[in-house]
């Protein structure tokens, strides 16, 4: 049986419930520690969060093209696209459009809850991008772009 979690089918933007929200290519989908599946709507330059009940929230990214570090909306991506969780539960997100791997951090007591975006250091080979993450259990999990 296939059915819908999110997404009306109409490419645009809205943090709604479920089948209300909207999205403009989603693509790069992993689970966090919570259990929320969290997206890189890809054309709306924005990492968005579904929650297990189905709320659609924008985690980080204005929704305008460009590069930007930031805490939530205040980052910028272009084109992000791949993600990754990595063993402390913070993403990492390949940002095509600004060739660039990027870490958004986990938010913690101290930062309000907001989550951080931030380049990410690591090799970056011309036109292929290799993340490798390590989980607690030991399972490694790596995706190659090339």
């Amino acid at each position: 049986m296939v059915t819908t979690i999110a997404g009306t089918g109409k490419k645009g933007h809205k943090d709604v419930e479920g089948t209300v929200a909207q999205f403009n290519l989603p693509c790069g989908i992993v689970v966090d520690g919570d259990g929320n599946f969290i997206m890189a709507d890809e054309c709306n330059h924005r990492i968005c969060k579904i929650t297990p009940q189905g709320h659609v929230s924008t985690l980080a990214g204005s929704g305008e093209m460009g590069y930007r570090d930031g805490e939530g909306t205040d980052a910028q991506f272009n084109m992000p696209d791949r993600l990754a969780v990595d063993g402390d539960g913070n993403l990492i997100v390949s940002n095509s459009g600004n060739h660039r791997i990027r870490k958004i951090t986990r938010p913690s007591v101290h930062s309000g809850g907001h989550w951080r975006a931030e380049l990410s250091r690591g090799r970056r080979d011309c036109c292929s991008v290799r993340l490798s993450v390590w989980s607690r259990n030991g399972r490694a999990w790596q995706h190659h772009r090339g």
